[in-house]
């Protein structure tokens, strides 16, 4: 994280608009410091593995604004499978556990 000052302003900027850019950005606003964030990709896409946002993160996504653009591009999951490479035989399937105390919860939103 690169950050620049000057008499008036704390200007920060953020190289990576994943899940910890993200969440720097918000923390920082929150904070009244102007963050910038800088993705060299041009749009969101799939890039070999999926990244699963329980609950929990939806909750602050919903907080922080950006839950809606996140939803358009995520698929909900209830259960994940790992695969063998070789010839597609299933290695293990595992429900997705609750991360709260609701046990409703046990889903997983993966992009």
């Amino acid at each position: 994280m690169a950050i620049h000052t000057t008499e008036s302003e704390l200007s920060v900027a953020i190289i990576g608009a994943g899940i910890g850019g993200a969440a720097a950005a918000v923390a920082l606003q929150h904070q009244g410091i102007h963050a910038e964030i800088y993705e060299q990709a041009t749009a969101l896409r799939e890039v070999g593995a999926a990244v699963g946002i329980q609950p929990p993160s939806v909750r602050l996504f919903q907080q922080w604004g950006i839950a809606d653009r996140f939803m358009q591009e995520a698929t909900r999951v209830h259960w994940i499978e790992m695969l063998q490479a070789a010839d597609g035989k299933s290695l293990r399937k595992q429900a997705i556990p609750a991360r709260s105390d609701d046990p409703s919860e046990n889903w997983s939103d993966i992009i």
